[in-house]
């Protein structure tokens, strides 16, 4: 029997950050500090880890200064706006969050984070199980192979025929039907006049742009030669634009995988993530009113009330007899994620009068982070 592959996960850093930022509701730390985007990414980090369990790990990062699409192009981009301050200040955090849970930042100056990815993915797809943690379309045209990529924040894995169904054309392909039709998020110009449907129509009949302007003046409709002929260089700039470099020079980097649970949840303690903290600590979260954890078939006096955990069949029948008697309870949840679409049930807390209330643990491990 051959030797399982080693599993190398590959995050897409800051846009998986900003797509966090965009997706969780505002949160803001005891001292003003907007936290969401931080919050966000925490979660994912802790499904890749718990979830995957890869052998090797990394978080790709952008260059800080131009790259060599810059060069090419000198409006490549131009149309982004700048960050919300909101988001500016959460920053800092970023990166150190990265080294607290044991994972490699790898940035290269000159070049996206798209890039690192293209780089890893060629490298180590013909020897390991890559995966890639992101959402970009750009990097639909990787996958193939042993390379997959999965979009956490909607717990799905984009597979070869998702991006036949989205580009028309196989992943190989896919950087010359987005030359076509360019890309306004990312100001790449592409040919006037061209969508998706016929884009993916001519690579489908041509194969490449080569192809395709070879045999331009045999096209039928009159518009659409015309502005493939205005637009050819235009079309040229714009593959170029968004075909991946597949050779960075990465040098020296230790991918291996050595979570750092401690340092994990510290750093989360810090940014008062308290509930997550405790959660990959192996700790029940605190959700009584005395801010107390409860312990196992205890009843627990804290202050002027008593809190129990509700973990044997006998606890649930006492509890479920005082909720049938009370006129009203209280009850919340304690749930992986903010995200409704994608949470799972972490236990259940319940009150029936000021100071008498229950933790029911449901979905509580040892070690949440895997390490």
């Amino acid at each position: 029997m051959l030797p399982a592959m080693q599993h190398l996960v590959v995050i897409d850093g800051l846009s998986f950050l900003f797509r966090a930022y965009h997706a969780v509701r505002p949160l803001t730390r005891s001292d003003g500090l907007h936290t969401n985007a931080l919050y966000g990414f925490a979660q994912m980090l802790i499904k890749v880890v718990r979830d995957l369990k890869p052998d090797l790990c990394c978080v790709a990062l952008d260059s800080r200064g131009p790259t060599f699409r810059d060069d090419l192009y000198s409006d490549y981009k131009a149309n982004r706006s700048e960050m919300d301050a909101e988001m500016a200040e959460q920053m800092p955090f970023f990166e150190p969050m990265i080294e607290a849970f044991g994972i490699q930042g790898i940035r290269i100056e000159g070049v996206e984070a798209d890039d690192i990815i293209a780089t890893l993915a060629t490298t180590y797809g013909p020897t390991h199980k890559v995966t890639i943690v992101s959402s970009d379309k750009d990097l639909m045209q990787l996958i193939g192979g042993h390379v997959a990529m999965l979009d956490t924040m909607k717990d799905r894995t984009v597979t070869p025929a998702e991006v036949l169904e989205k580009f028309g054309v196989a992943p190989e392909k896919v950087s010359e039907v987005q030359a076509l039709i360019g890309d306004t998020s990312d100001n790449v110009p592409g040919v006037r006049g061209i969508g998706p449907k016929t884009a993916a129509k001519l690579i489908g009949e041509y194969g490449t742009l080569e192809n395709l302007y070879a045999h331009v003046d045999q096209i039928p409709q009159d518009k659409l030669r015309e502005s493939l002929i205005a637009n050819k260089q235009n079309a040229f700039l714009s593959r170029e634009l968004v075909t991946l470099k597949r050779d960075v020079p990465l040098g020296k980097v230790d991918f291996s995988f050595h979570p750092s649970l401690s340092q994990a949840v510290d750093f989360l303690t810090q940014l008062e993530f308290r509930t997550m903290a405790a959660r990959l600590g192996g700790q029940a979260p605190t959700t009584t009113p005395a801010q107390s954890t409860p312990t196992a078939q205890a009843d627990m006096p804290q202050g002027n009330g008593t809190y129990q955990t509700v973990n044997t069949p006998e606890a649930w029948q006492t509890w479920l007899k005082k909720l049938k008697d009370a006129p009203a309870f209280a009850i919340d949840t304690e749930t992986t994620s903010l995200d409704a679409l994608q949470a799972r049930l972490v236990g259940i807390s319940l009150a029936v009068t000021p100071g008498e209330a229950c933790y029911i643990p449901l979905g509580h491990t040892g070690d949440m982070l895997g390490a």
